[in-house]
């Protein structure tokens, strides 16, 4: 496996071994002024990275283990979840060997561990654990942490005898869930009970440690059988031993162990736990009373020289320093090797370090007892005792940040000594982490000293300073210099303070009062200066951590900033009892107006219902603490309350939906990492509560996921981009339901003024129904125009500036200091016009540069000062602007700072934190670390942002606008490597590319995000994205052609004729200077559409014909077969329907040769079935639905598949297989109305209508039609609104409802009138003259219907010619002209007998069997014969019983049946033969409508 070079700020210098969990490594960590420390890192395996089992072992070992701190525990320094470079954990490096290789070494050599230096040295690790057994959390309760893994390997030796117990890594306690029946640890090492998976405790670790006292005594494991050399046992067989305890004493295999451990190893080893040491200590104890009845001199010493007879002098590390300065190095920083550049005061000037003025926090400790324990120990124990603690000390310090000022020279404990937190990087956290160094201090000594004969204490006084230095570029300070005798101070406060405390002055007290216990402290008498008098300072006795429950219980009842704002907070609390209060029983909603209804079965139902959806808009200015606001009433609502916080990005405003999809991700963690599938499956079981309508759930859960995951799965096209819409807003409106189900949810959108369009609209919709759920939805924005349409009517919370008085007090809360306040910041009140955040800051920058000063006045009492430090020969300004205050912050970062902050400028929006530390070559994240300290940045779930968008701003124009240029199109070409540059987020990576002057690459991005805006149904953003993609790409650019090729097919959906006939002749032009036939046969193919669509054929037919020639040079199947559909188009509209038929045949020709997918080869077929049942050839046709409707079904192209079963139905219809369209209709409908269709659907429900009153039930007949026509006017479909009239007007009046169809007829013919349809002006001439027939006004009737002929045979419909002149021959009939009367009935029949399918069969019969009856032609004619055949087969082709039965009681078939002197058969009579079932349905008869 490679080794890394770096993992975050740590060099790694070499891999020191791997285990199941983590691999461990020898790193080294770079400090201030050229030193560094050597330390152990350990790293969860990247493997193992995604496993939360993995994860959390490791969270708890570290959690664990950085509480300890005692000097025979190896100390941990960090725990830090480094995002892509894992879970690290810093911990000492110990320059030596593990227990386990000196055992080995002794094998080897054949050689022996001296018995009572096993037992010294399993002593010293039996200290350690018991400190660890008894440690415990900040309220005092025990942690009853378990090391569970005591074995050879984990007890460390030091090459200077120094014992060690490491690796708390699968520590339990307490604080987490211990897993029943789960085994970790080492077979070998584990007690009886840890085998058999019972819950464990400290003596468990006393049995382990027994087991590495009885191996050192017999370097052998005591579960070995007998025998030289032992073996090892298999694992089944060593954890059966182990659970029973089995195993023979130690003098079974050596003679010459004493008694005295032998003893210790027996109870230490007891297989019952209460037989055992009952504590670690307990079992050091046994071992020191042996040492001193045998009069054993055993210490470090003795082990460091076993460790030298068998291992060597050597470091067991290769690549590690010498041995004497490694130890210096494991211990304390290492100055490294200078630069040949010299001090820092010999650099050049532009090579000069910036010099900064900051905050710190001072410690000083007097220690007691060192001379009562050294006269107890004596020279060589003491000097080694205080070796041990002084280095213990210097590990609590590192870990806290601090460095302690030891005297120089001097190698032993002093008496007395002083430290300083907020040197290093990082310095915000000084205050507290000084208050932790002080309780780690006293904490470790009481552990060190539990075996020593005198107790050490520490007096520890800290205080807060002002230090001045050059910062180094990691942030460091260097050549520091502390203002005033603060270290003075410090040392008298713990001169004051009692043994075994800590005294803290005011002005760091106030920093951390929060976060710790404290008691009283008599104040303390300073000495005032030449000028001042003497005066007393506050003290304030530090007792404890707080728990994390009682510091949850102090922020929630601690003042905020929030200054003048309880109005406007207490109208949000009222929002949130009035969303929260239950309301009336939650019911399907009504459609809104305006708003589409969604389709149904989408809706969800719940029986009750806990409150109603309500909303608050805050608006302001910028700064005027709008999120704030925000902040602080959400940090107040019940600990159940659901909160979703969005915080809207100015760089997605261009992306649909990117609002929605952070909500959704904030939500649920679905991120475009998430397949389709894992997103689904998330969306899926937040819906499973909800009682949603069968078939909605997975339609709702597909969309959801889409959105948030940024992919979509089903073809577009095959969803109406208003049903995907509606869809949204339904499942939104579900899933926030699903969100609120249990608890009341609060949305909080900030920054609405960045929100997308597409989100925009969404709340809009979303905010204006009455939605009985709990929910309040919270927006936040600036004045801005583009946001004001959508938030009208809302509920606004409008933001002013503060008062005079209300700015004094913000300032008063925020440092805890009264006095001063008010005329220190009377300068700043003109500036700042009230806005609380530019007031702030400025306050908060003037303390960082020390100009103003918290000083603390007799009495405790604190104020405010200012420092006036001379510039130039004057006073240093205040700045005058926000922006200028800002822009002086930034200009003094140190360069790796500024590198951050310049980046996040250029990237306008938040950055992945591993492709911010790319972009600028880091090795580790400090420096992004120190700006987030200093309130410049935001770091949150590894994406690192500014904290206030003006800084992004400042930062940005300060930018030189060749370096700016040089960023945008490095950044441009990093994210282009990236998941963003795809689909519509490509867009973001060609803004950055076209801002670097690289234009070729922006524009085929901006390509790519229009294409994926296009297919999002996104129409005006894909236009754009398209221009901006025409405007970088150079003019010879092949890809221009793409975007033109594109344009001009949006333009023609669009109807938007000069602008596609613009990009369709620069799409010839570059077709031309191409020369490549592919795109010289899309010129033309476009070319031919255009002129079709003008009506222009003569001109269309020979550009189709081109262009279908180039395609077959291009040798390119697909556009062979769209040029040969086209051409089969053209010469349909010229009236050459066989040259039409053979141009589909040869598109079906290509289609199969070509290989294209079978999707092409399909709606070939289709086009070719309406031509073929154009010219009649209709059971043709419908082997052409047949065969494509077979190919959409299997490749899952709903819309295609839904249009051929329209056509087919409409082909069943001309067969009058009247049950085969209803059930094909029905299909289609229900196809359409899951993918959002509009027109279609109406149009087919009328067919199916009309098919049911051809069947003879009227009921059910009218029904659909009633439906067909609601749809109709929703729509606005005024041509099939038409046909759907007359359709129903004669179902009326075969009814006999002529009021009814007369009132129908009417608004027909309204409509004619406006579209001035051929084909509806044929058919309500028909109507009209059906309805004079019915009125008895034949003459009238004779009229229409032969104006209706002759149109209809001028247009060749010949369906309606036929009709007609049946119509025109019953009238006639009844006008009295018989004789033309039965010429025309005998023409009608013999033209629907020549046709043979026609949609009007049975009505042409029914009216020229009238005639002929009324005409004196007789019953036994052949005429009456052949339409009771007709009616016969027509019969037998419906399937249910009950619709044939209705059919045979039709009137007009009655009529057939008496004008023929027939008795109407019975249905059973008529049932059909079994034959093959027209691919109709998987669609049930459907019921009453």
């Amino acid at each position: 496996m490679k080794l890394p070079e770096r993992l975050a700020s740590y060099e790694i210098l070499k891999r020191l071994g791997a285990g199941g969990m983590a691999e461990v490594f020898l790193a080294k960590k770079q400090g201030a002024e050229g030193t560094y420390k050597l330390l152990v890192l350990k790293r969860i395996h990247p493997a193992h990275g995604s496993s939360r089992r993995f994860r959390s072992m490791f969270v708890e070992e570290a959690h664990l283990a950085t509480r300890l701190n005692h000097p025979n525990i190896v100390q941990v320094y960090e725990f830090v979840d480094h995002g892509d470079d894992g879970l690290l954990l810093a911990m000492e490096f110990v320059d030596g060997f593990d227990v386990g290789k000196l055992m080995s070494a002794a094998r080897q050599k054949s050689a022996k561990i001296p018995p009572w230096v096993a037992a010294f040295v399993v002593g010293e690790a039996a200290k350690g654990l018991h400190y660890a057994h008894e440690r415990r959390d900040e309220g005092g309760a025990p942690l009853a942490i378990v090391h569970r893994d005591v074995s050879p390997q984990n007890i460390l030796l030091s090459i200077e005898g120094v014992v060690k117990i490491a690796d708390f890594g699968i520590a339990s306690a307490n604080l987490f869930r211990e897993e029943p029946g789960t085994l970790k640890g080492k077979f070998g090492y584990m007690s009886p009970e840890q085998a058999r998976g019972e819950k464990v405790d400290r003596r468990s670790d006393i049995y382990g440690l027994g087991v590495v006292l009885y191996e050192m005594l017999t370097l052998r494991s005591p579960y070995a059988p007998k025998g030289e050399p032992p073996q090892k046992l298999p694992d089944d067989q060593l954890l059966e031993a182990v659970r029973q305890g089995r195993f023979e004493p130690p003098s079974a295999h050596v003679k010459d162990v004493p008694p005295e451990l032998e003893a210790i190893v027996q109870k230490a080893m007891a297989a019952k736990r209460e037989d055992r040491f009952q504590t670690a200590r307990d079992f050091a104890g046994a071992i020191g009373r042996a040492l001193l009845a045998r009069q054993e001199l055993v210490d470090a010493a003795a082990v460091e020289t076993v460790l030298v007879s068998l291992l060597g002098k050597g470091s067991v590390f290769p690549s590690a320093p010498p041995p004497s300065e490694a130890a210096q190095q494991t211990m304390a920083a290492v100055p490294g090797r200078r630069d040949k550049a010299g001090p820092a005061s010999e650099l050049p000037p532009a090579e000069r370090r910036p010099r900064e003025v900051r905050h710190v926090a001072v410690i000083a400790m007097r220690l007691a007892g060192l001379a009562e324990l050294e006269s107890e120990l004596g020279e060589s124990a003491y000097a080694r005792v205080k070796d041990s603690i002084k280095k213990t000390l210097d590990h609590i310090a590192y870990k806290r940040g601090a460095r302690w000022a030891w005297p120089a020279g001097e190698a032993e404990l002093p008496e007395q000594v002083t430290g300083v937190v907020g040197l290093y990087a990082n310095p915000s956290r000084a205050p507290f982490e000084a208050a932790a160094l002080a309780v780690d201090v006293h904490e470790a000594l009481a552990g060190a000293s539990e075996d020593l004969p005198r107790r050490l204490r520490a007096s520890i006084g800290v205080v807060r300073g002002i230090a001045h230095g050059e910062r180094d570029p990691s942030g460091h300070l260097l050549d520091a210099r502390l203002d005033g005798a603060v270290s003075e101070l410090a040392m008298s406060i713990a001169a004051s303070a009692p043994s075994g405390s800590t005294w803290v002055a005011g002005g760091l007290y106030r920093l951390v009062r929060r976060d710790f216990r404290w008691g009283d402290a008599p104040p303390l008498e300073v000495a005032g200066g030449a000028d001042e008098e003497a005066r007393q300072m506050r003290l304030y006795a530090l007792l404890r951590p707080l728990t994390r429950e009682e510091r949850a219980v102090e922020m929630a009842l601690a003042p905020n900033d929030l200054v003048g704002r309880d109005a406007e907070r207490g109208d949000l609390h009222a929002a949130f009892h009035q969303v929260s209060t239950p309301s009336r029983p939650l019911t399907d909603p009504p459609p809104e107006r305006g708003v589409s209804a969604a389709p149904p079965g989408l809706v969800p139902s719940s029986p009750t219902a806990r409150g109603q959806l309500g909303s608050r808009l805050l608006i302001g200015e910028m700064g005027i603490g709008k999120t704030a606001l925000l902040s602080s009433f959400v940090a107040e609502l019940p600990r159940e309350t659901r909160i979703l916080n969005v915080e809207c990005s100015p760089v997605k405003s261009d992306i649909p939906l990117a609002t929605l999809c952070d909500l959704l991700r904030e939500a649920t963690g679905v991120g475009a990492d998430h397949s389709l599938t894992e997103a689904s499956a998330v969306f899926r079981g937040i819906l499973s509560p909800l009682p949603l309508k069968q078939g909605s759930t997975e339609r709702i859960v597909q969309r959801l996921a889409e959105v948030a995951t940024g992919k979509q799965e089903a073809p577009v096209e095959d969803e109406a981009g208003h049903y995907r819409r509606d869809l949204l807003l339904l499942a939104v409106r579900v899933f926030l339901g699903a969100m609120a189900l249990e608890h009341p949810l609060v949305v909080v959108l900030d920054g609405l003024q960045w929100a997308d369009r597409s989100s925009l609209e969404l709340v809009q919709e979303l905010l204006r129904r009455e939605e009985t759920m709990p929910i309040l939805v919270l927006l936040a924005t600036r004045p801005d125009e583009r946001v004001a349409p959508f938030i009208e009517g809302l509920v606004r919370i409008e933001l002013r500036g503060l008062s005079p008085e209300e700015q004094v007090r913000l300032v008063e809360s925020r440092l805890g200091v009264r006095e001063g306040v008010a005329p220190m910041i009377g300068d700043l009140l003109p500036r700042v016009a009230g806005n609380p955040f530019f007031l702030l800051e400025m306050v908060d920058a003037l303390l960082e540069r020390g100009t103003l000063e918290i000083i603390e006045r007799e009495g405790g009492r604190h104020e405010l000062r200012r420092n006036e430090r001379p510039k130039d020969g004057g006073v240093e300004p205040l700045p005058s602007t926000l922006e200028q205050l800002i822009g002086d912050r930034l200009r003094e970062l140190p360069t790796a700072e500024h590198d951050v902050v310049d980046w996040l400028a250029v990237a306008g929006g938040p950055l992945v934190e591993s492709t911010l530390l790319e972009l600028m070559h880091a090795s580790d994240d400090q420096s992004i670390g120190r700006l987030c300290a200093r309130g410049v940045c935001d770091r949150r779930a590894g994406v690192v942002d500014f904290r206030h968008p003006l800084a992004r701003d400042v930062a940005y124009k300060a930018l030189d606008p060749s370096n700016k240029k040089r960023m945008h199109r490095l950044l441009g070409e990093h994210l282009a490597q990236t998941p963003l540059a795809s689909g519509l987020s490509a867009a973001i990576v060609a803004r950055h590319l076209a801002r670097g002057d690289a234009g070729a690459q922006a524009g085929a991005l901006y390509l790519e995000a229009a294409k994926a805006a296009r297919q999002s149904n996104q129409m005006k953003l894909a236009l754009r994205f398209y221009d901006n993609a025409l405007s970088f790409l150079p003019e010879e650019h092949p890809e221009r052609m793409k975007a033109h090729e594109s344009l001009e097919a949006l333009f023609r959906h669009l109807g938007r004729r000069r602008e596609r006939r613009r990009h369709l002749e620069a799409l010839r032009r570059l077709a031309r200077r191409d020369g490549r036939a592919r795109w010289a046969a899309v010129a033309l193919l476009r070319t031919a559409r255009l002129e079709l669509d003008d009506s222009m054929l003569a001109r269309a037919l020979p550009v189709a014909q081109k262009a279908s020639e180039a395609a077959r040079l291009a040798k390119n199947p697909a556009l062979e077969v769209e040029a040969l559909t086209l051409l089969s188009e053209i010469l349909r509209d010229l009236g050459d329907t066989q040259g039409a038929i053979a141009a589909c045949d040869s598109a079906l020709e290509v289609s199969g040769r070509g290989r294209l997918p079978p999707r092409a080869h399909a709606e070939v077929l289709r086009a070719k079935g309406v031509l073929l049942r154009y010219v009649g050839r209709v059971e043709e046709a419908v082997d052409a639905y047949v065969e494509a409707l077979a190919v959409f079904r299997a490749v899952g192209a709903r819309r295609s598949e839904a249009r051929v079963l329209t056509a087919l139905a409409f082909a069943m219809f001309v067969l009058e297989r009247f049950e085969d369209v209803i059930a094909l209709g029905v299909a289609s409908v229900r196809i359409d109305s899951s993918l959002g269709g509009r027109f279609q659907t109406a149009k087919t429900l009328s067919n199916v209508g009309q098919a049911y009153a051809r069947l003879g039930d009227l009921r059910r007949g009218l029904g659909f039609l009633e439906r067909a026509r609601e749809r109709h006017e929703r729509y606005a479909d005024q041509d099939s609104r038409t046909d759907t009239l007359l359709c129903t007007a004669g179902i009326l009046l075969e009814a006999g409802d002529v009021d009814g169809a007369h009132t129908l007829v009417s608004d027909a013919r309204a409509l004619v009138a406006v579209t001035g349809s051929l084909y509806d002006t044929v058919h309500e001439r028909i109507m009209r003259a059906c309805l004079h027939r019915a009125m008895n006004e034949p003459a009238v009737a004779v009229a229409l219907a032969s104006e209706a002929r002759q149109v209809a045979e001028s247009q060749g419909l010949i369906s309606f010619h036929i009709y007609a002149t049946a119509v025109e021959a019953a009238a006639r009939v009844a006008a009295g002209e018989v004789h033309a009367g039965v010429l025309l009935a005998r023409m009608a029949l013999g033209a629907v007998e020549a046709v043979g399918n026609s949609e009007y069969g049975i009505e042409v019969r029914a009216l020229a069997c009238e005639a002929l009856a009324k005409g004196g032609v007789g019953k036994h004619d052949d005429a009456h014969a052949r339409a009771v055949a007709h009616v016969r087969r027509v019969a037998q082709h419906v399937r249910s019983a009950e619709l044939r039965a209705a059919f045979l009681r039709r009137p007009m078939v009655l009529k057939i049946m008496r004008q023929a002197g027939v008795e109407p058969p019975s249905a059973d009579e008529l049932a059909p033969p079994e034959s093959k079932a027209v691919p109709s349905s998987r669609a049930r008869m459907p019921e009453s409508p």
